[in-house]
């Protein structure tokens, strides 16, 4: 309905539609002196509505508005206070097309670190991002009750595979450090796995000090060697890889074929399944569990490493080996001329995304 000036200013006689029902429907089921004055459910703004509204601005305080002819209409404000306009709720941002993946490192929270400055380069009309929530601890290392490096690591993976289960269309896997390791072995799934039917939707392998990089998989130059962890798979054809690995990063360069290697690999191998439960006993589980592994830590023990640290002392260096400089610098230190690896994936996500949508 509109004033004598051709202005809106609420719903009047002769007017029908589905608000014009709502405000019939509040006004028949709360009064009786409405229903008594004729009001009707239906979707037709009727003199009886009329007379009702402004019997129900009077009774409430509202000031009555009314048309050129004399009628009350219903504008936004009586509706509100009536209770037959609901203030919808707003609608969620629209959600790019593809999905990042992100996956944290050890001790972060799954907003922070080198994926989710990743994530925050991305153009959101392409990209959608999707951080995985899981413990990223190692255990009794760094300090306080916490699950396993291998166990932080099997319920990120549980997440991350849900998470691809309900998410349709196209992604990128992102992670650093101990989260690398979740993307691989979630790549591992896609390959041959439970997810093998959505391999065709991974085009994006996103890696910052991987554990699990894969010998000769790099961006920029390779400074040698492969994951620490020893994980091998074969790299799809159809998944980019951006796996970035710096010189001095032991998690991402342990030597492949040599005794300090296998070494190195072997520590790692102890320290990724100690527990929290109880230290003591579980620490001497884990090492003595695996008659291989033992026979290689004892080995360490009688030999130890350069500059005369023990077994005890490697197994923790080897672990804080994490934050030394090389393996925090993946967003300061260039991979190609003018490029950290944080840039360069951020700039080849963008530009993929873009050529592809446009296509």
């Amino acid at each position: 309905m509109k004033d004598a000036n051709g202005n809106w200013i609420g719903y009047g006689v002769g007017d029908k539609c589905v608000e014009v029902e709502a405000i019939n429907q509040k006004l028949h089921d709360k009064y009786q002196w409405a229903r008594t004055a004729g009001v009707e459910l239906g979707d037709t703004y009727t003199k009886a509505t009329a007379w009702a509204i402004s019997e129900f601005c009077r009774r409430v305080g509202l000031p009555i508005v009314f048309d050129p002819k004399g009628d009350a209409v219903a504008n936004l404000a009586i509706r509100i206070r009536l209770g037959s306009y609901v203030v919808p709720s707003p609608q969620p941002p629209k959600r790019g097309p593809l999905t990042l993946f992100t996956v944290a490192g050890t001790w972060a929270d799954m907003w922070s670190g080198f994926p989710a400055d990743v994530a925050n380069g991305l153009d959101k009309a392409y990209w959608f991002w999707q951080p995985v929530n899981y413990p990223a601890s190692f255990g009794p290392v760094g300090g306080g009750p916490a699950p396993s490096y291998e166990e932080s690591v099997a319920v990120g993976v549980e997440e991350l595979v849900r998470l691809i289960e309900i998410t349709p269309g196209r992604f990128a896997l992102c992670g650093y450090s101990q989260g690398a390791e979740v993307v691989a072995r979630v790549l591992i799934e896609l390959i041959g796995g439970r997810l093998a039917g959505r391999l065709k939707d991974c085009l994006w392998y996103v890696a910052f000090g991987d554990p699990a990089r894969q010998p000769g998989v790099c961006v920029g130059r390779d400074p040698g060697g492969s994951g620490i962890s020893g994980i091998r798979f074969t790299v799809p054809a159809s998944v980019k890889m951006l796996d970035y690995a710096l010189d001095g990063d032991m998690y991402c360069t342990t030597p492949d074929n040599t005794e300090g290697g296998t070494n190195m690999r072997a520590v790692y191998k102890a320290l990724t399944k100690m527990q929290i439960h109880d230290p003591g006993r579980d620490i001497i589980s884990a090492l003595t569990g695996d008659p291989s592994l033992m026979r290689q830590l004892m080995k360490l023990f009688s030999d130890p490493v350069t500059g005369g640290i023990g077994l005890i002392d490697a197994l923790f260096r080897l672990a804080k080996f994490a934050v030394t400089n090389a393996h925090v610098r993946y967003g300061e230190l260039e991979v190609l001329p003018g490029l950290t690896a944080v840039q360069h994936a951020i700039n080849t996500l963008n530009a993929d995304a873009a050529r592809m949508l446009a296509a």
